[in-house]
């Protein structure tokens, strides 16, 4: 039965007829695999509660706490999972559809994540240059003798404490 699908779907024809071909082998494949398009039907419903039990875990919640890397791979295990196994029609598509909405939740997550690295870069090089200015200062004016050693340490560990009070990267 699977060799007459193989070549049915080699053969040209109408998808009218095919269609009608490919319904009858599915009925004989009924009869002469019941226990088959049992099995078949169990492993489906197995794995559609499966991805559902990933779905509800990772993607119920609108932020994403768990690493999008992980998810991706995660997402990419099963599909490949739903590949390798021979699920019917209604569960395979039922399981893509949903893997694909997660996949488009994590890429959405990765651009809201590249848009606040680059916000928290930006902040990070102001404040590094607004104390490498400050400190330009301090050493300036020791070199020029306006300042004794006392003072420009005094100034040093003024600029060390906003150091620490300020993010950096």
């Amino acid at each position: 039965i699977n060799a007459l699908r193989k070549e049915l779907i080699k053969t040209e024809m109408r998808v009218r007829q095919k269609n009608k071909f490919f319904q009858r082998l599915s009925a004989a494949g009924d009869h002469v695999f019941p226990r088959r398009k049992d099995l078949i039907k169990e492993v489906s419903e197995n794995f559609i509660g499966d991805v559902e039990a990933f779905v509800t875990k990772f993607f119920t919640k609108e932020d994403l706490y768990e690493s999008l890397f992980f998810l991706r791979e995660e997402i990419k295990s099963l599909q490949t999972i739903a590949k390798l196994l021979t699920l019917n029609t209604r569960s395979f598509t039922q399981t893509r559809t949903r893997l694909s909405e997660c996949w488009e939740k994590v890429k959405q997550g990765e651009k809201e994540r590249k848009k606040e690295r680059t916000k928290k870069k930006a902040i990070f090089r102001q404040h590094a240059e607004s104390l490498e200015a400050k400190i330009q200062e301090v050493v300036k004016a020791f070199a020029e003798g306006s300042l004794s050693v006392q003072e420009a340490n005094k100034q040093l560990d003024s600029i060390s404490v906003e150091m620490r009070s300020v993010e950096l990267g």
